[in-house]
Order: C-alpha cells, then structure tokens, then sequence
C-alpha cells in the first residue's frame, strides 16, 4: 500500500511488520517530526461497533511506564488503522534471539516490569490475551512496554502461550486475568531457557505437557522453579490469583504459603458426601454438597466431583456430565476415567465405555468396580466370549458372587449353559437373588423366543457391582401388595410376582430391584413399554419411593416403607 501520507499528516517511513492481521508501519508525524507505529486491520465494516474501538478509545486515555500508550484512529479505504507509541529497540523475542538466552536476573526484572503492566491493565478491567515476547517491546530507553492489546483482545491467543482452560474450551475465560499470568509465566520460561519448549508440538502432545508441566526443566535455581511452576499450574485456583502477587513473589525470591480455609472445609464435606454415597444415604449427602458448592467454595473440585458422582448414581447422566466437566475446568488432572466409564455405559455409548474403563483397568487392574462396568459394557455389546474370559480369569483371584452371577449371564446369553452348572450355582449362592433369578428366567422358555425378540439376553439380569451386598432390602408395596424380595417380577405370566392379566402386557414385562436405598425399575424389553409418572422409561430408573408405575392400562402405586429416598 503506497500513500503520500496517512490521514493527512503521517509520512510511511518504512514497513516494521505484516503478518495475519495486516502491517505495522514506522511513520513521521509531519508537523511535529515525531515518530510513531501505524497498524493497518484488514477491513471490518462492523468496525465502528466493534469491542475493539470501544477498548482503544479507553486504552488511549490510560498511561503507564509499561504500556505502549495508544493516541487515536483513523479508517482509509475501509481499513482501520491504530496510531501508537514507537518502540525503537524491538521486541522480547528478537532480544531472546541475538542472546540465545537471558540471564535469570535480567528475566526476572523484565518480568517484574510486564507484571507491573499487566496489574495496571487488570486493574482497568482489561485482559491482554496474547501475552508472548513479540508483544512485549522497548522503547529508546529500554523500557518493557506491554503491546497489541486493542488486536490482542479481539483474538484468543496464541497457542503456545494459552492457558489449558482456554484450549478446553472453558466458556467464561474471557475477562480472567489468569489467563495472562499463564502467558507470562510461558514468557519468563522462555526468556530463561532461550525457547519456548511448548512449540513444535502437536495440539496433544502440547496440552498433556501443560497439563503435567512435564515442560518445565528442572535446570533451574529452585526459588525461580517454584515461582514458574505456580504461574502455569493447569489449575487456574492454583496460580497466581493477580498480577500484583506473581510480582511480589518475584521481588521476594519466594512464594507465600497460602491455606484456603473454605476450599479445605468444602473438601471435607466432600469427603463425607462421598461417604454418604456409598452408604446410599442420598437426601443427606445432596444437602451436604449443594450448602459446600451454594455457601462455602464453589471452585472445590472435589466438591464438584462428588456432586458428579452423586448425580451419576440416580442415573441423571446430564447434570453429573455437567458436575464432572466443572471438576475438569477447576482441576484438569483430576483422574475419573472410572466415572466417565460409567457414564457413557449409562449413555449406552458402549464402545467409548470400553475404551475409557480398558484405560482405567490397565491403571488399576484390582479395580472390580471399573471391571463390571466393563463387563456390562461387553455383554449389551454382544461380546460373550471376551466378557466370559475376562470373568474366569478374575475367579482365580477374587471369588465373588457377582462374577459367577454374570458369567452366568454370559454363558446363558452365548447358548453356552448347562443345567448341572445351574444347579450347583443354585446351592452355593443360595442368597443371591440374581443368580436364583437368572436360572429361573434361563429354565423358563415360555417368556422368551430363541429367534425373535424378546430373547433370552433381554429378559437377564446383569448384576451391577452397587448390587453386589444384598442383605438388607425395604419393604415396597405395588398397590396395596406388600414385598421384602429383591427382585419383583411384573408381568401376565403365573411365573410373575405381580401378575397382570392383560395380553397387552408381556410375559415378563418389567421387574423391581429392591435394595436398601437403592430401589430400581427396569423395563424387560416388553411390548408396550413401562410408564413411570407419565414418561415412558428406556430402561431402567432408580425409584424416589412413591411413583405411578402405568403397564398397559394398569396403574400401579409403588410406595416404599422407608418413605421418600431421595428428592432433588
């Protein structure tokens, strides 16, 4: 672009740069001989509306020693162009360049100066973006002079330099300040080791080094290793909170002990809603959890976590996807390849939950919990032979019910059953009204078909592992009908607990899992589906204890003796 003068007055007196966003230009400001940098943008006709001029404007009317100071704007040929201080001694990154390296105390002085900067701009209720050395100039004087915020802000950033957040797509990240105090940590990093060690890496790879701050070298004075490290910690609660105190950390050689007394006192609620939750003891540890998230730290992951767990046991699979995502945003590294393994079984994404639970196991191999769910995953997959050797392999090292109740359930589902196995189940797990319901319903033909559906796999019952101690039950009552089993059976068949003589309805056509706090209706595949409070099930629902259950036409009033379990 070749012009005499730009708006009217400014001389082009050489070309500093161009790149993506258009070209900075070196000009000579007629009248008054001084020089300044011109920023042509690629054209924008929504430009006068934008954030952008709103944020130059404001930007133009603040002044500190380590801000480059912006003066105005002028539109050309429906190009905006930014009028700002020269910075005639280049940029951080050209410096690191001719150096190779800087030397630790003239890092840490620059770095002290972009904090100084950047306290300035927070405190205005700005955020840079796209802090990097080629955004950090000198004057004539050597002075650090922070640059490129009016573009900077309408950006995100550049990838190297951003915080994990950012790059997992956390939505409210746009006015953190931390997000810059992780961009200056990067920078101080970089002066030091002469190279940003997070380029020339693939998305992944870069993410999983951020994450594990694997990038880091050790080689470094372990005052300045400290300081470094909390600056980028992944977990943004955990970093410099404001640019004020990354500075001061810097000055006084050393990071100050802090102790979040509500981020501690929020754990420990955690620690007993977890508790709760296996206790089943669900209105308490809901109580719990909301009164740490609503009034004591709602940046608690572990809080978070168990309101996903929480969640994730009454098999409400979005909000505990929505707790688990918020736990990841607080904490990245937080492991719950378990949860997450279970959820998508309960999404029926089948293959994702075998991937991620195969993950967890190769981790933690005892793990009978994550090995059930797997093998749930397996069996609604089809896989009968995996899930058959995988079980009889465990049963040389843990010789549990449970898994001789689901290799059952593979070897009935595989045609590979035989009557004395069932019998000798029968006798030595007299107890498990799994197994006992399971042979039954595998002796029992007239309920299902060896070709058409429903067949044998949609009538048995695979045993959960949160069913696996079954010596306490409730006392539930389908109308006026009272039953301590565990296992109801409803349907037209004589076979069935609650019988419903209607042809409509299935042989089997539903069944109650009753367990102490913990009671279930699960639809058998039947033809007319199951009906509870008005919604048709898909599967399988957990009971609050006082529901309208519709089969057919028939309207049953379930109760449980205990009274409502849960009531979120």
């Amino acid at each position: 672009m070749t012009l005499e003068l730009l708006d009217g007055k400014y001389e082009i007196v050489a070309t500093l740069g161009s790149g993506a966003y258009g070209k900075v230009y070196l000009t000579q400001e007629v009248m008054t001989e001084m020089y300044f940098a011109i920023k042509m943008i690629h054209s924008d006709k929504n430009y006068l509306e934008s954030s952008l001029i709103k944020e130059i404007k404001i930007l133009a009317e603040l002044y500190h020693k380590n801000i480059v100071s912006y003066h105005h704007y002028f539109f050309h040929e429906n190009r905006l162009f930014l009028v700002m201080q020269y910075c005639s001694n280049g940029n951080l990154s050209d410096k690191i360049a001719q150096e190779k390296k800087l030397d630790h105390l003239t890092a840490v002085e620059y770095c002290i100066s972009i904090c100084e900067g950047l306290e300035f701009i927070h405190q205005h209720n700005f955020v840079h973006h796209d802090i990097k050395p080629q955004n950090i100039l000198f004057d004539d004087q050597e002075v650090i002079k922070i640059g490129d915020f009016g573009v900077a802000n309408s950006q995100i950033g550049t990838n190297a330099y951003l915080a994990p957040e950012i790059i997992l797509g956390e939505d409210d990240f746009s006015q953190d300040a931390r997000i810059d105090i992780y961009a200056v940590g990067i920078t101080l990093l970089e002066m030091i080791l002469g190279e940003n060690p997070l380029l020339n890496l693939s998305l992944r790879e870069r993410l999983s080094k951020k994450i594990d701050q694997s990038f880091i070298s050790s080689d470094i004075p372990k005052w300045l290793l400290q300081i470094i490290l909390k600056a980028t910690h992944p977990n943004k609660v955990n970093r410099f909170q404001t640019a004020a105190e990354f500075r001061n950390s810097l000055i006084n050689r050393t990071i100050p002990p802090t102790l979040n007394k509500s981020l501690i006192k929020a754990n420990n609620i955690a620690e007993k809603a977890e508790s709760l939750i296996k206790k089943k003891q669900w209105q308490k540890c809901f109580t719990l959890l909301k009164f740490a998230e609503e009034n004591i730290n709602a940046q608690s992951p572990q809080v978070m976590l168990a309101l996903g767990k929480y969640f994730l046991k009454l098999n409400e699979t979005d909000k505990s996807l929505y707790y688990f995502n918020n736990a990841l945003k607080i904490n990245p590294r937080l492991d719950i390849y378990k949860e997450l393994g279970d959820l998508y079984l309960k999404q029926n994404k089948l293959a994702l939950a075998v991937s991620i639970l195969s993950d967890h196991i190769q981790r933690f191999p005892s793990d009978l919990e994550a090995i059930t769910f797997l093998l749930e995953a397996l069996f609604y997959l089809e896989h009968y032979e995996e899930g058959i050797d995988i079980i009889t392999e465990i049963l040389q090292y843990h010789q549990k019910d449970i898994l001789f109740n689901n290799l059952l359930v593979f070897n009935a589902a595989a045609n590979k059953l035989n009557k004395k196995y069932c019998a000798d189940l029968v006798i030595r797990f007299k107890n498990n009204p799994f197994i006992m319901y399971n042979t039954l319903i595998a002796k029992s033909n007239k309920i299902w078909n060896n070709e058409s559906s429903p067949t044998l796999k949609d009538k048995l019952l695979f045993q959960k592992f949160r069913f696996s101690s079954y010596k306490i039950r409730n006392s539930i009552f389908l109308n006026d009908f009272k039953f301590d089993k565990h296992i109801v059976l409803i349907g037209r068949d004589p076979l069935c607990d609650f019988v419903i003589k209607d042809s409509s309805v299935s042989r089997l056509h539903a069944i109650l899992i009753n367990f102490s706090n913990d009671i279930w209706i699960k639809d058998m595949r039947s033809y007319s589906g199951t009906f509870v409070n008005g919604n048709m099930i898909d599967s399988e629902i957990m009971l609050s204890g006082n529901e309208t259950i519709r089969i057919s036409d028939t309207n049953i009033q379930f109760n449980n003796k205990q009274g409502i379990l849960w009531n979120n």
